[in-house]
């Protein structure tokens, strides 16, 4: 099974989208495979996934530490797993985590994820909601270890 957690408007092909709702914040209207508050947990089957993307959601997340066991806990041994993230970026009122370059290296248990692939890039984007705004985004592939 591939997943994309907090899939919103711009789910990835071929994923099973998840999120936990049908509206973005500027109205937006999209449609999730399944709604789910993943606060709560991850709802499928352990092992069950060989690939999970995430991209501008984990910021959301109450706590980044469960939602990484989370993943962990449905990943197959050498499921591949691929977050982006904004780095630095409290600007936004529902962002619940700020994330670092180095928050990864210093967060993930060792024994159960190997980083395969680390990137840091500046964004320029414009949304109706804060106008033109540029930020620093976090690229990260892992593989997950059983």
């Amino acid at each position: 099974m591939k997943l994309d957690l907090g899939c919103g408007a711009n789910k990835k092909e071929g994923c099973v989208g998840i999120d936990n709702a049908t509206e973005s914040m500027t109205g937006k209207q999209f449609a999730p495979d399944m709604i789910a508050d993943l606060n709560l947990g991850i709802p499928v089957p352990p092992n069950s996934c060989e690939y999970i993307y995430s991209s501008h959601a984990l910021e959301h997340f109450k706590n980044p530490h469960f939602i990484m066991d989370e993943i962990h806990r449905v990943c197959a041994d050498n499921a591949t797993v691929e977050i982006v993230v904004p780095l630095y970026c409290d600007w936004l009122a529902d962002h619940l985590t700020m994330f670092y370059p180095d928050w990864f290296e210093r967060n993930l248990d060792i024994l159960k994820y190997h980083i395969i692939y680390k990137n840091i890039a500046y964004k320029k984007f414009t949304t109706p909601l804060a106008g033109r705004h540029g930020f620093v985004e976090l690229h990260i592939i892992l593989k997950v270890k059983k």
